[in-house]
């Protein structure tokens, strides 16, 4: 399976990092978790995105962002081959009030 740099721990650090809560939304009190689903080509790349689960358009789309920027990784290996491989991540967007 493909790794993303420094582990899941990393992977959700970065997500947290990354996301920007449209303000729209915010204002409109709309919150909860995204699924976004995508592939880790043979490259490591992330392509393909797509929203599995959504809440808002505004939403939605931030999520995609975040998920489409992430950093290149090893990719997953099957039989020593480099292969695609399918993965689907939630998005968490939360009010601070």
């Amino acid at each position: 399976m493909p790794v993303f740099p420094g582990g899941e721990l990393a992977l959700k650090e970065y997500i947290e990092r990354e996301t920007k809560y449209p303000e729209l939304a915010k204002k409109n009190g709309v919150h909860g978790q995204v699924h976004v689903s995508f592939i880790i080509s043979k490259e490591g790349k992330v392509i393909e995105p797509k929203i599995e689960k959504g809440i808002d358009p505004a939403i939605d789309e931030e999520a995609i962002r975040v998920i489409s920027c992430m950093p290149a990784r090893e990719p997953g290996k099957q039989g020593g081959q480099k292969v695609n491989t399918l993965f689907t991540v939630p998005v968490n967007f939360k009010r601070e009030d």
